[in-house]
């Protein structure tokens, strides 16, 4: 299936791509300054893409992109025990 892609004539995309997978709650306070950016996130990523993802998908999606731009904590998880979902998943 392709996806139309939108643009708002600024030629910019949005960096973060989203897919849809299984998910689990989990809730953290956060500072109101960065909800509202998630909140608007979404609209963003329809205006220049056609698909909008949730605020869920954003978060997720922000925090996947840090972690895998952390080379201290790619390495230091390299050196973990691995978990049931990290190998297959699903949790365990």
């Amino acid at each position: 299936m392709s996806h139309r892609t939108r643009g708002n004539g600024s030629g910019h995309k949005p960096v973060l791509t989203f897919e849809r997978i299984e998910r689990k709650n989990h809730s953290s306070n956060i500072d109101v300054r960065v909800i509202e950016r998630i909140k608007r996130y979404p609209e963003y990523v329809f205006e220049v893409t056609g698909i909008r993802p949730s605020p869920d998908e954003v978060v997720e999606k922000a925090l996947e992109q840090t972690f895998d731009a952390d080379s201290g904590y790619k390495a230091w998880l390299a050196k973990q025990k691995p978990t049931a979902v990290a190998t297959n998943g699903t949790s365990s």
